[in-house]
């Protein structure tokens, strides 16, 4: 359930100007994969995704929290980049041999690494501390993530279930602190080992390629 009320907006605008070319649910998957994808790119010029893909599966974050991973893996991200702290990284005793630098800059996967362990920590920390989200909505939130999409359905009001839709409990892998996992999908678990073939591919060819 990753349609929103203001996704269903646009596509209806678009769909009655159009009724006898495109069909409404098209144009709404449309919109709404156009929509997610410059989400997705604003996430990650923002370190948005960190928090985002937290608090999909820890049901103690807050907004908060949220934003201060955010800004703290932002800032991270900065502070790695500047020269000061590159100088620093490359006068550790352990610089060589773990490869802290490289070309004058710090190594890529040592910064993903920092300013992801920086966003985490401010994000786990600051939700301790801060006023947590009514459980009310929590359970909103996530009956519409976990809940499939159809092809019929009638968006009543924006963020809720469409109408006659029942939440769908999942069975979880995890459920402790807070953390809710839910077991992957047969479906899921194909997907997930098709991806990483299609990676080992890539990877192969490429090495083949070199050679």
């Amino acid at each position: 359930m990753l349609e929103s009320g203001s996704i269903g907006l646009i596509g209806a605008g678009w769909a009655i100007t159009n009724r006898q070319v495109i069909d409404y649910i098209l144009v709404r998957r449309i919109a709404a994969l156009v929509i997610v994808a410059l989400g997705v790119v604003f996430a990650f010029w923002v370190k948005m995704g960190i928090a985002f893909w937290l608090g999909l599966i820890w049901r103690k974050t807050t907004t908060a929290g949220a934003w201060a991973g955010t800004i703290t893996g932002f800032a991270t991200w900065w502070l790695l980049s500047q020269s000061p702290v590159i100088e620093w990284f490359g006068q550790l005793p352990v610089a060589d041999s773990l490869r802290l630098t490289w070309e004058g800059k710090i190594y890529e996967p040592w910064v993903i690494l920092l300013y992801m362990i920086a966003a985490i920590s401010a994000t786990v920390l600051v939700s301790f501390f801060t006023k947590p989200t009514p459980e009310s909505d929590l359970n909103r939130y996530y009956s519409l993530t976990r809940t499939p999409i159809t092809d019929d359905e009638i968006i009543g009001e924006p963020c809720t279930l469409p109408v006659g839709v029942e939440s769908i409990q999942r069975p979880m892998l995890f459920q402790r602190f807070g953390f809710e996992i839910p077991t992957p999908s047969k479906t899921s678990v194909l997907g997930f080992l098709a991806g990483w073939i299609a990676v080992a591919i890539l990877i192969g060819g490429f090495v083949r390629l070199v050679n």
